[in-house]
């Protein structure tokens, strides 16, 4: 049986040893190997590494929150001054709206001030929409409406306007700042002034990270001089993109 195998070795192999002479390029040229299909153009290499942000929801303390007062409290014409720290929480939000740049925010912050043995429940509310750039630096406008509640039935209602910019330090670090104007009203009693906020945030994974920021904001009217300064700190619950 081995030797009747042996026998059809030849018969087997001299077709191909004939192709082999009629065809003297290398055996790589005569079967080309199947080129890999050609790259899909995708955009640039910062909106890959660096996707549009996800929604998030971030919840955070306020370790220092300081309410700096000058007015003419008691309306003898002197002014006076002064200020309170203390701390609080909130909690915020930020939803991208498809995939043009256009996102939709909300936030709530609580601090309550206690001094001379009187208290004040300071609440914040706002509600705001903007747009943002593609890429890894990202610019873009921001407006919202705010209620500033100082406790005692005393609120202000009013608008915020605000440029916004953010810029990937790498695919896990953020740094953000945001700078624009503040008016309020009260039963007619406008105040005007500004704000300004700058921030860092670290993404751990898809779902979770944390940040730390401090805003600035002042509100000016008939003399009397109101700021708010806030560190925060929190952590981001992330959803999507």
């Amino acid at each position: 049986m081995r030797k009747h195998c042996y026998a059809l070795v030849p018969l087997l192999c001299a077709p191909a040893w004939a192709w082999a002479q009629q065809t003297p390029e290398p055996y790589s040229k005569v079967i080309p190997v199947p080129e890999q299909p050609p790259a899909v153009e995708m955009p640039s290499g910062a909106v890959m590494r660096y996707p549009p942000q996800p929604a998030a929801v971030d919840l955070f303390y306020v370790p220092n929150s300081r309410l700096s007062v000058k007015a003419d409290i008691n309306g003898d014409g002197v002014t006076d001054q002064g200020h309170i720290d203390d701390d609080g929480y909130g909690v915020r939000t930020l939803i991208p709206i498809g995939r043009g740049g256009m996102r939709i925010g909300g936030e709530y912050q609580a601090v309550k001030y206690v001094a001379d043995g009187l208290s004040t429940d300071f609440k914040e509310y706002r509600l705001g929409g903007g747009w943002m750039s593609h890429g890894r630096l990202r610019g873009g406008p921001y407006v919202e409406y705010l209620n500033l509640d100082f406790g005692h039935g005393e609120s202000s209602g009013g608008v915020g306007v605000h440029a916004r910019g953010e810029y990937d330090a790498t695919a896990w670090m953020e740094v953000y700042g945001q700078g624009g104007y503040l008016h309020t009203d009260h039963h007619g009693d406008a105040a005007n002034g500004y704000e300004y906020l700058a921030g860092l945030s670290m993404t751990y994974n898809p779902w979770f990270g944390a940040f730390a920021e401090y805003r600035g904001s002042e509100l000016k009217n008939n003399g009397d001089h109101t700021k708010f300064g806030d560190i925060r700190i929190g952590i981001k619950l992330l959803i999507g993109p």
